[in-house]
């Protein structure tokens, strides 16, 4: 005889597991189940068809506490093991014993008897995400003896209806406001007496009586009146004006009231300062919104409804929507998933996403029968817009949106609008401030006003005119900004204050300029000066990757209106972008071109940064000698010019060489002076440069506490400037320090977490240091592979970089651990870097030779270690 079970019991399995995102393979493998029908015997289980033997205990509390997530719904937790463990399955109630950490028995909810109306809408099917701090605050509020209104605001779509669901369905709030809970949802166009009627008879009151009350003012007094000392939650839903809704701030000192609005005026002008502000979805409230709509899309394409999450800004709205269509049109197979959420990146699709309206909960401000929809929920605020504001609306769609904010000086300069229009949008809570005098829009109202905000005459003329003086105005404040660095002392930081700003403004206005580069000359040239605007804060604040974008994007436009000037300029800082890159002869290629124009136009000024920077460049290839004579001549130059600043930075460049070639008291003697240079002038970039440059020299030098001195100094400033590739450096160094100490540990710290600055900016010349630095402190504590494999990497990236040291360092440190392994590839690899270092003139030629020439001198030992390669880095 088979048992058979109620399957309206266990369903809420198989619902629980999918919005969770588990697949029946990943329940029966967390079962342990095994063989080809483990699907079957958990599907069997979720259909009521079979039952878990009692072996499956313990796992199944843990299932459904840790693995379904119920830690986070407790009453569901305790609903399951009622309805499906005990009453389907037959097993007995938890004991204590069993109980997951933290989880206290809970009987069912039992339904609050209310001795008055329950007038709010149906709670939506699905729970209340990310919100439950605001709940709590909302409860508290509620709660206390304070019986001062509450207001709700937040954009159209951020969920402030569903939380003031959540608030009246509360069993806390149900219980304190025992005498009922009305509920009046406004919208743009209330039928106010209808509503007050509604109230009217919820309370008591008979048709008739309200019938006698002529006017809005009676009609409340009346129900004022009815209500008395009466313990009732008042909601007042989605209001637009404050005439709306004052009518139903009715009710005796034991009434509580809120009210939800998208304007933020109203809610001060309704509840004071007693306001609490619904802000968007964090990135993981948002992903588990969309699985609980779309469960196998979320588990299939993870990182994708990441993305989509992000691009609405986390607006709970945009989130349902998008996920509804990806469950009725995303199939299980791979490729149907991939285009539906591939079709959900278009601004326009997602604006049109629609889903229909539940009869019982109508929107206040849409009739019943119309489709819910993003466009929907904005074009209500937008209709109460003048045509200014309007034409406001969709100029500032050229801005970047939220979390980059913009000023509104700006905006009127660039918009040409007025105050009373940016009032408006903030009223009709459209555009939010952040910050004094600053405003952010959020990308679905950015998307709406741009794509589908109607398309009426002249507003494409708006959009493309508005796009043309953004980007000219942000090259401008890029200038300013890089002006205000260069000026030294603390303009510098104001400068990079500046910078950061505006850093999502100004990269919008590049990327146009790229982008119209080709439409005319004009374009072309804000292009080209884009870059130049920008100076060495481009090297300092963006990725090598971007970086190399603008310059060449200018180079290329500079070439197009054939201007040899702003040729030279783009030319001279994409050599630098290659050799941060690890590009290094392309550098030099690029060097040599811009000092060639610049000789032509006679500008001597940037003709010193080139040589400057050419010198570095011979320097990083080894050419010692060569990279003297560039140094040599860009000193000259400078002191020509007066301009201490190349002075000092010429000087440093010369005591870096003299470290190389291990002259370290010239090299110290060269530093301290461009430290003092770099102080005098306020040069704050080359005073960090010159304290690493100084701890390089000491540590070389052998004296590493000194040199930690300078080191720490030098992070400091680094971290202040945002300097990432300079910090990055800095930590190598101490990791070098650490390794003269005889602490490896400590060093190994050090060096991963320069690595991972060097990884994130893809710094090939920095990875390759810190790549053979870490073999080095892995083979000093006898980890011989992790070290043979760190001194691999350093060698292949020592051959893309061409960087001739580097490559014989990483040869000759592997061909001694590879010894006992393969002595002819050790050999060969030790031939290799005798090759090299006879080439470049190192000193351990000779340790080198001995080392091939003397079979007993290859065993490996403490004693037969070479010495620490590259040392500090300047």
């Amino acid at each position: 005889m088979t048992t058979k079970y109620n399957p309206q019991k266990t369903v809420k399995l198989a619902e629980v597991r999918e919005t969770a995102g588990l697949t029946q393979d990943q329940a029966a493998a967390y079962f342990g189940l095994k063989g080809k029908k483990r699907r079957d015997t958990i599907g069997g289980w979720e259909r009521g068809q079979s039952r878990p033997g009692l072996k499956h205990r313990a796992r199944f509390i843990t299932y459904l506490w840790d693995k379904l997530g119920l830690r986070r719904n407790r009453r569901l937790f305790w609903e399951i093991w009622r309805e499906t463990a005990v009453t389907e399955w037959g097993w007995s109630p938890l004991g204590e014993g069993e109980l997951p950490d933290s989880l206290a028995p809970q009987p069912e909810p039992t339904a609050i008897p209310l001795s008055g109306p329950f007038l709010a809408p149906p709670l939506p099917p699905y729970e209340l995400v990310g919100r439950s701090e605001l709940l709590q605050t909302l409860k508290q509020k509620l709660l206390s003896s304070n019986r001062q209104p509450i207001a709700l605001t937040g954009l159209p779509g951020a969920g402030k209806t569903a939380l003031a669901l959540a608030l009246a369905y509360n069993q806390d709030i149900l219980a304190y406001f025992r005498d009922g809970i009305l509920w009046a949802g406004l919208g743009s166009n209330p039928a106010i007496f209808s509503l007050l009627n509604r109230w009217g008879e919820a309370v008591g009151i008979t048709p008739q009586e309200m019938a006698k009350a002529a006017t809005v003012s009676d009609k409340s007094q009346r129900l004022h009146d009815a209500i008395g000392k009466r313990r009732m939650l008042l909601v007042i839903d989605d209001a637009w004006r404050l005439e709306d809704a004052l009518p139903f701030q009715i009710g005796g000192p034991n009434c509580g009231i809120l009210l939800t609005t998208r304007r933020p005026n109203l809610a001060r002008d309704f509840a004071e300062d007693n306001i609490l502000a619904i802000s968007e979805l964090d990135k993981t409230g948002g992903i588990v919104l969309f699985t609980w709509f779309a469960p196998h899309v979320a588990a299939a394409m993870p990182s994708v409804v990441e993305s989509l999450v992000t691009v609405v800004g986390g607006l709970p709205l945009a989130i349902q929507l998008m996920a509804r269509y990806a469950r009725r049109h995303a199939g299980e197979e791979y490729a149907s998933l991939q285009q539906t959420l591939q079709r959900l990146r278009d601004e326009k699709t997602r604006l049109t996403l629609t889903q229909p309206q539940r009869p019982a909960d109508p929107h206040p401000s849409l009739i019943p029968s119309a489709a819910l929809s993003l466009s929907a929920a904005l074009r209500i605020s937008a209709a109460a817009l003048d045509e200014q504001a309007r034409h406001t609306l969709w100029a500032l769609s050229v801005f970047p949106p939220k979390p980059d904010t913009f000023s509104a000086e700006a905006v009127w300069k660039i918009c040409a609008a007025d105050q009373a229009s940016l009032a408006a949008l903030v009223n009709y809570g459209l555009l939010e401030p952040s910050g004094p005098e600053r405003y952010t829009l959020h990308q679905t109202i950015s998307d709406f006003a741009q794509f589908a905000d109607g398309r009426p005459a002249g507003k494409q003329q708006i959009l493309e005119e508005t796009a043309a003086r953004h980007a000219a105005h942000y090259k401008t404040i890029l200038q300013k900004a890089r002006e205000l660095y260069e000026q030294g002392g603390n303009n510098v930081y104001r400068g990079l204050e500046l910078f950061n700003r505006e850093l999502g403004n100004i990269r919008a206005g590049q990327q146009w300029a790229e982008k119209h580069s080709l439409a005319d000359e004009n374009t072309a040239r804000l292009c080209s000066e884009y870059p130049v605007a920008g100076g060495f804060l481009l090297h300092l604040r963006l990725s090598p990757q971007e970086n190399f974008r603008w310059w060449q994007s200018g180079l290329t436009a500079a070439r197009q209106i054939e201007n040899r000037e702003l040729a030279a300029k783009n030319l001279a800082n994409l050599g630098l972008v290659y050799r941060q890159m690890g590009r290094v002869r392309q550098s030099i290629v690029c060097y040599k071109e811009a000092l060639a124009l610049f000789d032509s136009l006679a500008d001597r000024k940037n003709k010193v940064r080139v040589l400057n920077n050419l010198g570095a460049a011979c320097k990083s290839l080894s050419e010692f000698q060569q990279a003297i004579d560039y140094h040599q001549q860009a000193l000259s130059l400078a002191r020509q010019l007066g301009d201490r600043e190349q002075e000092g930075d010429a000087i440093a460049n010369l005591g870096v060489v003299y470290k190389n070639l291990k002259q370290y008291e010239k090299a110290i003697q060269y530093q301290q002076k461009a430290l003092h240079i770099a102080r005098e002038t306020g040069h704050e970039y080359g005073e960090m440069t010159s304290l690493i440059d100084l701890g390089a020299a000491y540590s070389e030098n052998g004296d590493p506490a000194q040199a930690v001195k300078f080191y720490e100094e030098a992070l400091d400033k680094s971290r202040i400037l945002g300097d990432l590739e300079n910090e990055g450096t800095i930590l190598c160094n101490l990791g070098v320090a650490s390794m003269d100490t005889g602490d490896a540990a400590q060093a190994i710290a050090w060096y991963r977490q320069a690595l991972d600055i060097d990884v994130t900016l893809e710094n090939r010349l920095g990875e390759l240091v810190t790549r053979h630095n870490l073999g080095e402190a892995y083979e000093k504590l006898g980890e011989y592979e992790i070290a043979l494999q760190f001194y691999n990497e350093s060698l292949s990236l020592a051959r893309e970089t061409g960087d001739k040291l580097g490559q014989g360092e990483a040869l000759w440190r592997s061909a001694r651990l590879l010894f006992q392994a393969d002595q002819a590839k050790a050999v060969k690899r030790a031939r290799e870097a005798l090759d090299i270092f006879t080439e470049i003139g190192d000193s351990r030629v000779t340790q080198i030779r001995k080392w091939l020439s003397c079979p007993n001198c290859r065993r490996f030992s403490e004693n037969n270690q070479p010495n620490s390669l590259f040392g500090a880095v300047s």
